[in-house]
């Protein structure tokens, strides 16, 4: 009789569930720095649709790209909660930088130059968003249970939150707090979530 491989019992039902609530508020912050990248490039490059390509065209690059590498750097890490920490503390800070670096140069440059630096300055928060799906994926596959389950749930849970950060960035923050303070509420969500799991959860390693 064939025996289905154990998984092995690192993530239990606790860390599971902090899994889920980390994926649902790192989706939900990903699309406030799309929308709000998709507004700041219309007021730079002075085209809705010609900013709303870069954005769409650069994000999927990136995550397409950030997915590739951080899959295979989650394969060998022994800290996997450790590393979707960094992940997140790295993208609030690069998410910030690179939104100031653009309010500031791309105004200056001619046409050319501000769609190539967009693409480069947007590139770098969108590779380190790539990544949350692969690790979020490896620590699934320590839990128990069924592996296919937990992943469609993990998949559901950051398009259910990067569908109500979409709304909430469009309809509500950008009201309410303006363009800047509401890139600065994604990155305080970035950072309060990498700190908080590299404070609760970055020593967990599986054995």
């Amino acid at each position: 009789m064939t025996r289905t491989p154990r998984r092995d019992s690192t993530t239990a039902a606790p860390g599971q569930a902090v899994l889920d609530l980390v994926v649902f508020l790192a989706g939900f912050s990903f699309l406030i720095h799309e929308v709000v990248w998709n507004r700041l490039l219309s007021l730079v490059l002075g085209g809705t649709v010609t900013a709303a390509t870069l954005v769409l065209a650069v994000f999927m690059a990136g995550f397409g790209a950030g997915a590739a590498v951080w899959g295979r750097a989650a394969d060998r890490a022994r800290r996997p909660w450790a590393l979707l920490s960094y992940l997140l503390l790295g993208l609030g800070v690069m998410g910030a930088l690179a939104y100031c670096l653009a309010g500031a140069l791309l105004p200056r440059l001619g046409p050319a130059g501000a769609h190539a630096g967009a693409a480069l300055l947007l590139g770098v928060p969108s590779f380190l968003m790539g990544g949350l799906f692969p690790l979020a994926g490896r620590l699934a596959a320590a839990g128990r249970g069924p592996l296919a389950p937990a992943l469609g749930r993990l998949y559901a849970l950051e398009t259910l939150g990067s569908a109500l950060g979409g709304l909430a960035a469009g309809f509500v923050l950008l009201g309410t707090l303006g363009q800047d303070l509401t890139l600065a509420a994604a990155v305080a969500v970035d950072l309060g979530l990498g700190a908080w799991l590299l404070a609760t959860r970055g020593s967990v390693a599986p054995p």
